[in-house]
């Protein structure tokens, strides 16, 4: 059927699964319309210009990322340029009698440069304000994540500038992003955030662990065993998932290792859990083996074990 598309590697900005497209001011994108030949594109709104093409561009169908379908059909490329205002509207892909043929993709025109909904010191777009506002606190983190891997954002230096990685800490800025997406969510709701008021707690799997053994927090350490990494004191027996009544769930911090049980490797985010396998939104993820700054990845296993029986990923659950 026919649908707009984004080349993965042109995609800052697209939101494939909500249907939804983030321009930042006087900036633009090329996106295709698929099996659209005869129909008219078009938008309800000034705030974006839009410059559709009638003829199939020969040169997308030679590209990686299209299914086999999608090469055999008319492929029309679509500049979407952002004027002067910020606000929100329709692109809107019509048949000759004014009826949508393709699903309406809304499109958000921010003030943020990089294409963030939820951008830098608090600067939350109307509608994702609202949207916030009815989530959970867990959800809103979640959504505040999602927003970020939709955007411009692509290498590490734009990450450590953008999510706050204090000096010191160099290149290793997955849970200062962790972090930030829960401050975010908890300042667009109007409540405290569980990790306080320092991105400090998250900024290693070993401050993470410290952060969970102490009795002040709102917190579990699950499919941990071992002594405090930072303190060498404190110990704690395994405690499997669903400790007392506590499970993974999305929005925890999922903590990595490689090698061993001392080998502290990464800080993710809990997207989604299915039985034992999940899926997590990372920052910082070349860490994480994805080649992106930015990107939500699969895991088939929760309970995978290094060779010398410690858990490869081991998670922070937040009891709030």
């Amino acid at each position: 059927m026919a649908h707009f598309y984004c080349f993965p590697n042109e995609s800052g900005g697209w939101n494939k699964s909500n249907n939804e497209l983030v321009i930042p001011l006087n900036s633009s994108i090329k996106m295709y319309l698929v099996a659209g030949h005869g129909l008219s594109v078009e938008t309800d709104s000034d705030i974006i210009k839009v410059d559709a093409g009638q003829d199939d561009d020969k040169a997308a169908h030679k590209r990686a990322g299209l299914s086999s379908w999608e090469q055999s059909q008319d492929i029309r490329q679509i500049t979407i340029k952002a004027n002067g205002s910020w606000g929100s509207c329709k692109l809107r892909a019509k048949t000759g009698a004014g009826a949508d043929w393709v699903a309406p993709v809304t499109v958000y025109v921010v003030r943020d440069a990089y294409g963030r909904r939820v951008g830098t010191n608090g600067d939350v777009e109307d509608h994702m304000r609202r949207e916030l506002s009815k989530l959970s606190l867990r959800e809103a983190a979640i959504r505040v994540a999602r927003d970020q891997l939709a955007s411009r954002v692509r290498t590490n230096e734009q990450g450590q500038s953008l999510y706050n990685l204090p000096k010191g800490y160099g290149g290793l800025w997955c849970g200062a992003f962790a972090f930030w997406c829960w401050d975010q969510a908890a300042k667009a709701k109007g409540v405290n955030n569980p990790f306080g008021n320092s991105c400090e707690a998250l900024l290693s799997p070993q401050k993470a662990i410290n952060w969970g053994m102490r009795e002040d927090t709102p917190s579990q350490l699950l499919q941990y065993a071992g002594f405090n990494p930072m303190t060498m004191k404190a110990q704690q027996e395994l405690r499997e998932n669903g400790y007392q009544g506590s499970f993974v769930s999305p929005g925890d911090i999922a903590l990595w290792r490689i090698n061993n049980a001392a080998g502290f490797k990464h800080v993710s985010m809990v997207a989604s859990v299915s039985g034992s396998q999940f899926t997590d939104l990372n920052g910082n993820a070349y860490d994480a083996g994805s080649g992106s700054a930015l990107a939500e990845l699969d895991h088939d296993d929760m309970r995978k074990k290094l060779p010398d029986g410690s858990y490869k990923c081991f998670f922070l659950h937040i009891t709030v």
